[in-house]
């Protein structure tokens, strides 16, 4: 499958490997995806109990219907860089979020991590992406777009529910 792939990879910075999230790793995952987007343009003035309870099936069902992957040093692989989170829908790639922790940002890891993705699939129709991130990520992002090509489309986040 795709890790198969994209195991190994020289980073600009050290080596590091691409793994699948594992259980340990959701809580960050769906902790930071929530509240990264939760600050976005879409989805700022949605109540709190609406928001965090509905965001949090959507990011559940795409975490587990697709595929989450984690950037990781590959001295200690349990430290988590970045990660993504995309699906493969006939002969579409949707990529439905990204992320950098904190200590890891201003390194290129969204270009990374998106860019090897896409890379795989470079056989794909179109790419779609679902969700409209934060200020944080919204200039790599629409360069990203733009130089990808890629469709902004929130209607297929509802694809697993």
């Amino acid at each position: 499958m795709v890790l198969e792939k994209l195991t190994q990879q020289n980073f600009p910075h050290e080596q590091v490997l691409f793994r699948e999230a594992c259980e340990d790793d959701y809580g960050l995952i769906i902790q930071s995806w929530l509240l990264s987007y939760q600050a976005s343009h879409g989805t700022r003035d949605v109540p709190n109990d609406v928001y965090f309870a509905q965001q949090h099936k959507i990011i559940e069902s795409c975490i587990h219907s697709g595929n989450a992957l984690v950037l990781a040093p590959i001295d200690d692989p349990r430290v988590i860089m970045g990660f993504i989170v995309f699906s493969l829908e006939g002969n579409d790639l949707v990529i439905d979020w990204l992320g950098v922790k904190k200590t890891f940002r201003r390194m290129g890891i969204c270009n990374f991590l998106m860019n090897n993705v896409i890379d795989f699939h470079a056989d794909v129709e179109q790419i779609y992406c679902t969700h409209w991130p934060a200020a944080l990520f919204e200039i790599t992002v629409k360069r990203q777009m733009h130089r990808h090509k890629i469709r902004y489309n929130p209607y297929l986040q509802q694809r697993f529910l």
